[in-house]
């Protein structure tokens, strides 16, 4: 997949569902994380499509086939964090990307530490029969 650029300039018919399930079928046993979509602040009016796009995304990631999908919100990254022409982001934004991404891989691993059953035994030596 593309960045909003690619996919809602060049493609009018592009269909996102289509891609999270081609993702989720290849993905099955893997987590995956994706991105959001960007803001649009070099042209205000694809503003409309990226936000019916994320709603799109956001509505798809929540059926039972993409479970193992997880979506990292840039809505936080406001107009400072872009380039003076508005498309990419800047120093700032890329910081605070990056944060955001090392936030959920954070996150990831303390909910699977939670997972792992701890094995008590009440012999001294547990593998000596």
């Amino acid at each position: 997949m593309g960045g909003p650029g690619n996919s809602l300039e060049r493609n009018l018919n592009y269909c996102i569902e289509k891609d999270l399930s081609d993702i989720s079928k290849k993905s099955g046993r893997t987590n995956v994380g994706f991105v959001g979509l960007f803001e649009r602040h070099d042209r205000p009016q694809m503003q409309r499509r990226v936000r019916s796009l994320s709603l799109r995304l956001d509505r798809a990631l929540l059926s039972p086939e993409t479970s193992h999908i997880g979506l990292i919100d840039v809505s936080s990254i406001g107009r400072l964090g872009y380039t003076s022409h508005g498309l990419h982001l800047n120093s700032r934004g890329k910081r605070k990307l990056s944060k955001l991404i090392a936030d959920r891989i954070k996150d990831e691993k303390v909910r699977k530490s939670e997972k792992i059953p701890v094995v008590i035994s009440a012999r001294a030596t547990p593998f000596l029969w």
